[in-house]
């Protein structure tokens, strides 16, 4: 499958937070990532958290293809929270312009969005168009050793040990896909499996 298409819900009565966590999707493709529009109406955070996202090979993944793009940028980092998520993809495929995120305001210029503690490993690039990051945890460039169906992490992962916590970013989850409990060693890993 692929990641939906999700927007804001352009509330602006105090309400219109969204919480996606502990996810793995697995076959994404050009156009099929996760966008989201109106966020300077937004009351309250969007969240991403403990998700792993692996690109599919596709004749549609075009030129410039971003994985998650926000448009127009929200007015304070705080108010996109993207944090302990895996996002694997397929670097120099067709045009070699794969990017994870895409974020411009409506006068074209960048935003810092929240994102740290995330593992970022087979892009060309990771932001476009301004993009920043407020994080100094990121993971880039090295391999998370996904294995089986579910992308669980492999003997080694660079990713083990290496989240966040509830106590820095209250949506981590404290179970995994699976249910077990975070963390199972000295730290909580990135992605949505934490290793036994």
């Amino acid at each position: 499958g692929s990641l939906a298409l999700l927007t804001s819900p352009g509330r602006t009565d105090g309400s219109g937070s969204l919480i996606v966590r502990n996810n793995v999707f697995d076959g994404v493709r050009g156009f099929d990532g996760l966008r989201f529009g109106n966020l300077d109406l937004w009351t309250d955070r969007f969240s991403f958290v403990n998700n792993t996202v692996q690109v599919s090979p596709d004749a549609r993944f075009g030129s410039t293809t971003s994985i998650v793009e926000t448009f127009p940028a929200p007015t304070s980092p705080d108010l996109v929270v993207i944090a302990g998520n895996i996002f694997v993809g397929q670097a120099g495929f067709q045009s070699g312009d794969q990017f994870v995120f895409d974020s411009t305001d409506r006068d074209g210029s960048g935003a810092a969005l929240d994102i740290d503690y995330n593992l970022f490993f087979d892009f060309d690039g990771t932001f476009q168009r301004g993009s920043s990051t407020t994080g100094t945890n990121n993971v880039t460039g090295l391999d998370p050793l996904l294995t089986g169906l579910l992308l669980e992490l492999g003997a080694g992962s660079p990713a083990i040990d290496a989240s966040a916590t509830p106590a820095q970013y209250a949506d981590i989850p404290g179970v995994d896909f699976d249910g077990t409990a975070r963390p199972q060693g000295a730290g909580f890993d990135i992605g949505a499996h934490e290793r036994e």
